[in-house]
């Protein structure tokens, strides 16, 4: 009987989830603010739906990682050997925010590849790893 009981405490509270909003800036780019809300076990960065790798949310951390792809197709073109070229970055990015402090890091994997504009032949292609402090507040959390 006591092992169903744990049994049962423990489905009960793996299906349950904590729900969390903050806001975080850049420690380089302090106008640059995202608001991080994470509801149902989905999350959300500045009202957009992000499709997540893992997350994890309880009353001391928020955590998550997600696969993004930017471009800069639809931005003024980057110069790389002074020609005009445009360039898509494919990442992972991982999430982590301890939520009594404030304070927490976001690490971005990423391939770039650059493109000339006229031809649209590649032009260059490297990866980086780009670490950042995060400074976070306004949370509220719900489980």
């Amino acid at each position: 009987m006591k092992h169903l009981y744990f049994l049962f405490l423990f489905l009960i509270t793996s299906i349950s989830y904590a729900e969390t909003t903050y806001i975080c800036n850049y420690e380089k780019k302090p106008n640059s603010k995202q608001v991080y809300e994470i509801k149902e076990n989905k999350l959300y960065i500045d009202n957009e739906f992000v499709q997540t790798k893992s997350l994890k949310v309880n009353k001391l951390i928020s955590e998550f990682e997600y696969e993004y792809y930017l471009t800069s197709i639809n931005d003024i073109p980057v110069s790389v050997d002074d020609k005009s070229t445009y360039f898509i970055q494919k990442g992972l990015r991982r999430h982590k925010v301890d939520l009594r402090t404030g304070v927490g890091f976001e690490i971005n994997d990423y391939l770039q590849t650059n493109y000339g504009m006229k031809d649209g032949m590649i032009k260059n292609s490297f990866s980086r790893t780009v670490q950042s402090i995060l400074s976070c507040n306004g949370f509220s959390i719900n489980k």
